[in-house]
This record gives structure tokens, C-alpha cells and sequence, in this order.
């Protein structure tokens, strides 16, 4: 019986195990796009390919709103890049309940010591922290600011009657924790935004009764209350260096709300009070067609009205009159987005892609400490003028109702080096084996937009791309830069049939 060598063996299966290693690695070198590209099997030979773009800055006609839910932007923007921000916000108040009045009754209250409108800060903000910020609040008058309407964030500013007070403050300053003595009772609150108002407006809440035909009756009903107190303004104006946007939540109503401090009769002895107005309570909503009062309905309306006007080196790019730019100037909604177009899939002939992947690099000679970045973009089919429709892609099998991007799939995300990557494998392969249309693409940073698409949801798919209307803009370089290696670009690794 043969003997066996057993070193020689354990040599023969190391050196075939190494160069079968060897041999994959070859070709995962070759196609390495992301990895996980082409099986690591033999005899498959892969290919890459780089497809010039052509990149054309666009004006976006934003029409998206914020919900209560959302957070909601103040404050005042001098990007010298893209030029000036102003956001402001509208919305409407309300006591806790009606049918009786929150200050027990009109003849019960001696005086109004202060009126203090306060808004809930997140603690997110855009720009430049230690710069001033100047509100100023003032009750809407606008008979076109309707209850229970869903307003775009480009809607025309309301009117509003005089100013009741207004505040500059540096939005660091709203972290502090801010002491509060109220009668007995001492406490500390941070992250609030505490604008002092005029005592005559709290006097006139005094004075509202409950009578239904009351010409004062504001608390007979909800429907009363909002006749006589439509809501308030909260407007920005460009104090100084005025370089920041705060957020705030109006969903905190622990935080968030109109307080009247003020001093009452009680059983013939004097004492202080302080009666609290709310944003969009269920209790201070109205009553439904059962006309039962256990059956009310929350009642909020809030617009959040952001302006941009264009300047700068952004607005060059947008009346330059160039099909392709060299640069692309991305601001957040409401913003810009860029049409992208890319001629060579009309002509490039049958194959199998591996991977197709639009490579959309960041200009780092323009600055963005101040102004970061958007985390994500989005990639669409169409310009700013149609209808937008989703690109074919695998993110649509692992989206959830919520209407979130799968981004391990389909890209859109700052990756460390500066790039934002997106997958257009099944969208190329369609091109260029079915005959799809090659499709105009739509780059933007959309807060949350809605997308068609047959596949998703009755033809619609709504996703959520930003983190907050306003945040973020980004310069990117595009299919025109002269060099190479940073353009914009489309590569494809794939296999010849």
C-alpha cells in the first residue's frame, strides 16, 4: 500500500486554495464598483466604462408644505454662493377647551402682567449659531389664511396687522437653561425661544365671553374663536449679519405655546394665574356634523414660508444659457435641481450590466462648514416642469409604506469621499436590452416629494429624502468639469454577450 505525504498534500490543497483566492480576486479587482458585482466563478470577463453626462442647472417650483409634526424653519440667510433664505411661520392658536372661558370668567380678572408667545427649539439649525436672529410677531389679518388648509412653503406671504413684540437673540443663546419664577413656583427651561409680548393682546383674550351671538363670544366655539383670532406671525428680518435658520416643533405643547400671566379674583382674594393658548389640540377642535361634543376633531393650520432669492455665483449658473455646466448648484426644498442627461445609452450596444452607477462628486473649493451639505439626493426621471416618476431600480422592493429610500440599494447618500453614488443598473440594462426611453434625470434635495410609479401604492410613491425643509446645499462638479476624474459621470462594468 502506497504511503501518503501527508506535508505534500496539505502544501498541494494550500497552493490550490490560494490560487483559486488569487483568481477571483482578479476579478473582483477588475469590476470592484461597490463590490458584490459579478460572481466569483471562471471564464467571465468584465469590462468598465465611463459615459460623459451633460449637467444643466434648473429652478425648482417647490409646492411641498409642512405638517404639524414637522419642523418648522425661522430665521434669516446671507449665502454669498446662493444667495438670501427667509422663513417665516404662520399659525393659529387656541385655548384648551371652549363653551367656558380659561380665565374663568371676563370679570374675574384684576390685570395682565405680561403676554410670552414661546416656541420648542430641536436644537437643529442651519448657518451660523452666534449670528443674530430678529423675530417679530404680529397677529394675522389675511382673510385668505384659511382654517385647516395645507400651505406650499412658496405660498405668498400673509398680511398681518401691527407688531406685538419681537426679539434678536443668537440661536445658541435658546440652549441655556432660562430661570422662571411664576407666583411660588421656580424653574428652569432650555431650548425655548421666549418672545414678550404686548399686555393689550392678552387683555383682549381677557376679555372674550362665551356667548354664542356675542360680538366677543371667542370661546363660545371654535369657529368664534378663530373669526377674532385668526392666528400669529412670526416673521424674520435680515438684522446685521443675520446668517441662521432655527427649528422648532409645535407639536411640544409643553414648550410651544401663547401663556397670559395675569391676576384673578378667587372667593373675593386676589391670586396669580397664567392661562396657556395651544397649537392644533384635539380638545380645541370642533364639533362634527353629529353635532356631539365628545366627537371633536383637531383643528391646526400652520404655514412655514421659506423664500429664497437667488444670487451669486448660483444665480450665474442659472442664466448662463449653457445645456451643460461645468458646476451644479443643489439647495434643499425650497431650492434648485439640475437636469441630467447622458446621450451615449442611446447608441451603446446589448450586454449584460453589473453595474451602473451615476457618480455625482462634491466641489470642495466651495466652502459648506457654514452650509453643510444635503445628506441625501435624489435621483428621478423627468425635469422640473413634468411630473416626476421614479427610476427603475431594487429600492422599491424594500421600501416601506413610510415612503423611505432604501440608500444601501439605490445610493443618494454623502459617502467619506465625497461623493453621491446612485444605482442605475436596472434602469441602464432596460435602455439599452428593451428599448426604454432614455429618459431626462432630475437631481434635486427635496425635503419629501412625491414620485409616479406603477409599482408603488396606486402609482404614487411618497419619500422622504431631507431631514427638514431648508437644510442643506450642495455645489457638485458636472458633466463639463475639466477634470476627468472628478466629473460627473456614468460608469458601467458589464460583460459582452
Amino acid at each position: 500500500m502506497k504511503k501518503f505525504s501527508w506535508p505534500l498534500v496539505a502544501l498541494a490543497v494550500f497552493v490550490t486554495f490560494g490560487w483559486a483566492i488569487s483568481s477571483c480576486r482578479k476579478i473582483n479587482e477588475a469590476t470592484e464598483l461597490g463590490g458584490g458585482l459579478v460572481p466569483p466563478v471562471d471564464n467571465i470577463n468584465t469590462f468598465d466604462t465611463v459615459l460623459q453626462v451633460r449637467s444643466n442647472n434648473v429652478p425648482r417650483n417647490d409646492t411641498g408644505s409642512v405638517f404639524v409634526t414637522d419642523e418648522m424653519a425661522v430665521g434669516y440667510l446671507n449665502d454669498a454662493t446662493f444667495g438670501t433664505t427667509k422663513a417665516d411661520l404662520y399659525f393659529n392658536i387656541g385655548p384648551r377647551a371652549y363653551k367656558s372661558s380659561p380665565f374663568n370668567n371676563a370679570d374675574s380678572v384684576v390685570g395682565v402682567d405680561s403676554v410670552v408667545l414661546s416656541l420648542a427649539y430641536t436644537g437643529n439649525y442651519y448657518g451660523d449659531t452666534t449670528s443674530d436672529v430678529t423675530v417679530n410677531v404680529s397677529e394675522i389679518n389675511d382673510p385668505l389664511y384659511k382654517d385647516s388648509s395645507l400651505y406650499s412653503v412658496q405660498h405668498p406671504a400673509f398680511t398681518t396687522g401691527a407688531s406685538l413684540g419681537s426679539r434678536t437673540f443668537a440661536l445658541r443663546e435658546l440652549n441655556d437653561s432660562v430661570r422662571m419664577i411664576r407666583a411660588r413656583d421656580t424653574f428652569k427651561v432650555a431650548n425655548v425661544l421666549r418672545v414678550r409680548l404686548n399686555n393689550s393682546f392678552g387683555e383682549r383674550l381677557a376679555s372674550f365671553d362665551t356667548l354664542t351671538n356675542s360680538v366677543i363670544g371667542g370661546y363660545a366655539s371654535y369657529t368664534n374663536f378663530y373669526k377674532l383670532v385668526p392666528g400669529l406671525a412670526i416673521t424674520t428680518t435680515q438684522s446685521g449679519a443675520s446668517n441662521s435658520i432655527g427649528y422648532y416643533t409645535l407639536a411640544d405643547t409643553s414648550k410651544s405655546r401663547l401663556i397670559v400671566y395675569c391676576r384673578i379674583k378667587r372667593g373675593g382674594k386676589i391670586d396669580t394665574t397664567s392661562v396657556p393658548f395651544y397649537h392644533g389640540l384635539y380638545s380645541s377642535g370642533f364639533q362634527s356634523t353629529t353635532g356631539s361634543n365628545s366627537d371633536l376633531k383637531p383643528r391646526g393650520t400652520q404655514a412655514n414660508l421659506i423664500r429664497r432669492t437667488h444670487a451669486g455665483p448660483f444665480l450665474a449658473a442659472l442664466n448662463n444659457g449653457n445645456p451643460d455646466d461645468e458646476l451644479v448648484y443643489l439647495q434643499s426644498e425650497p431650492g434648485s435641481g439640475a437636469t441630467i442627461h447622458i446621450p451615449a445609452l442611446n447608441t451603446l450596444s446589448n450586454r449584460v450590466v453589473h453595474r451602473a452607477e451615476l457618480i455625482v462628486t462634491q466641489e470642495p473649493n466651495v466652502p459648506n462648514t457654514t452650509y453643510p451639505a444635503p445628506r441625501n439626493l435624489l435621483l428621478a426621471r423627468g425635469s422640473a416642469v413634468d411630473s416626476l416618476r421614479g427610476v427603475t431600480d431594487d429600492s422599491l422592493t424594500a421600501t416601506v409604506p413610510s415612503g423611505s429610500v432604501n440608500i444601501g440599494l439605490f445610493g443618494g447618500n454623502l459617502l467619506s469621499d465625497g461623493t453621491y453614488r446612485f444605482n442605475l443598473t436596472r434602469h441602464v440594462q432596460d435602455i439599452i436590452t428593451h428599448g426604454r426611453p432614455n429618459d431626462t434625470l432630475y437631481l434635486f434635495a427635496p425635503f419629501r416629494t412625491t414620485l409616479k410609479d406603477a409599482r408603488f401604492f396606486a402609482r404614487q410613491r411618497n419619500v422622504t429624502v431631507g431631514p427638514r425643509m431648508g437644510w442643506g446645499r450642495v455645489v457638485v462638479t458636472g458633466g463639463a468639469f475639466a477634470d476627468g476624474a472628478r466629473r460627473m459621470r456614468l460608469r458601467i462594468v458589464y460583460s459582452r454577450l
